[in-house]
């Protein structure tokens, strides 16, 4: 199955999920503010890629002929309902005021009380209450891995395990993210385990190693976090350069946010380390600063004539190329080895 076609197949599975939950949360909450905010989850939802439950199922469908999305349907649920927490929270923390071409779940609400002419420190509530929709949605993942049948106390352990170390994962890797903000130079050590921890490990290794442990492949574990990781990093640094590069109607969302917050990619590091006076000068001039539309152009021609562009370029090159010659000498069944290669070709080439 292609990735269009399990999109098609899942979103209708996420949506009824989020429209059963949506009733209850209305039912405690009843009508009004509250289960308003709740609502805008959905519209958080909508735009998602699905790219971790995709993997995840690709690797369990792999080892099961005629096998059907429903059969892990609650696993993958789970799995995309933690990605849209993380999402929650992470708008949060990044202070941003779009997500997938709708307002995030703290701008929704604090446009909200303005309409009502609420009084207080309204972005204060609206952040608050996006931090709770966050915790909503987590009960959620938990719900949703109680209501798969495992089969066996073995498996329902290890997938647990897995979860576990996800998010014990991401949330260490973002809260190394948020720490790198707040410094004025930091190693490329420490963006390295920033961007294992919250993107190849959360996107790609542990999705595929859920797919595994539910299919019973488990000799195959060291082999999907070697290949996971490479292209998880690759991927990171391929959104650093569409916070430069990028399409704000195909990202949806403003560029140059990491300069604008301060955070420390595989570009800027770049210009810092190996760019002249002009450019390390002109770069400390806009970092932890809002960037203006009108600067873009600036800016682009900033990074491209440091090299920065080409130089990160050339790692994403440089982490495909050595997943791919990993896979090509794994000793691993052919249909697994083609089910890797296809998760590099998935991210290669993506512009959004």
């Amino acid at each position: 199955m292609n990735f269009t076609d399990f999109k098609n197949s899942f979103d209708p599975l996420l949506n009824h999920r989020l429209a059963s939950k949506q009733i209850v949360y209305t039912k405690l909450a009843q009508e009004g503010f509250v289960s308003d905010i709740i609502k805008h989850i959905k519209n958080i939802a909508v735009g998602g890629k699905r790219i971790r439950p995709y993997i995840a199922w690709s690797f369990y469908a792999e080892s099961h002929q005629n096998a059907k999305i429903e059969d892990i349907a609650e696993v993958l649920i789970a799995i995309e309902l933690l990605h849209i927490f993380c999402l929650v929270h992470d708008d949060i923390i990044d202070q941003s005021a779009v997500r997938h071409g709708v307002e995030t779940t703290h701008e929704f609400a604090l446009l909200q009380m303005k309409k009502q002419n609420r009084i207080g420190k309204l972005s204060h509530v609206a952040d608050s209450q996006a931090v709770l929709v966050g915790d909503i949605l987590f009960n959620s993942v938990y719900e949703s891995l109680n209501n798969f049948d495992y089969g066996n106390p073995t498996l329902e352990k290890n997938i647990r395990t897995i979860f576990t170390q996800m998010i014990d994962e991401v949330c260490i890797g973002q809260m190394l993210d948020v720490d790198i903000t707040s410094q004025k130079k930091v190693s490329d050590k420490d963006i390295l385990i920033k961007n294992s921890l919250k993107t190849a490990y959360y996107s790609f290794v542990r999705p595929m190693c859920i797919g595994i442990t539910l299919a019973g492949r488990l000799e195959l574990e060291d082999l999907v976090t070697q290949v996971g990781t490479d292209v998880g990093i690759a991927f990171q640094m391929q959104d650093d350069l569409l916070d430069v590069l990028g399409d704000p109607k195909k990202i949806k969302k403003s560029l140059f946010s990491d300069v604008s917050s301060n955070q420390h990619t595989p570009l800027s590091q770049y210009i810092f380390e190996h760019g002249n006076s002009n450019h390390k000068v002109l770069l400390e001039k806009y970092t932890g600063k809002p960037v203006n539309k009108k600067d873009y152009p600036m800016l682009v021609d900033l990074f491209v004539d440091s090299g920065a562009i080409a130089y990160t370029n050339k790692e994403i090159a440089t982490c495909l190329y050595r997943a791919r010659n990993t896979i090509e000498h794994a000793e691993a069944d052919s249909s697994y080895k083609k089910l890797l290669l296809m998760v590099v070709d998935l991210i290669e080439f993506r512009t959004s």
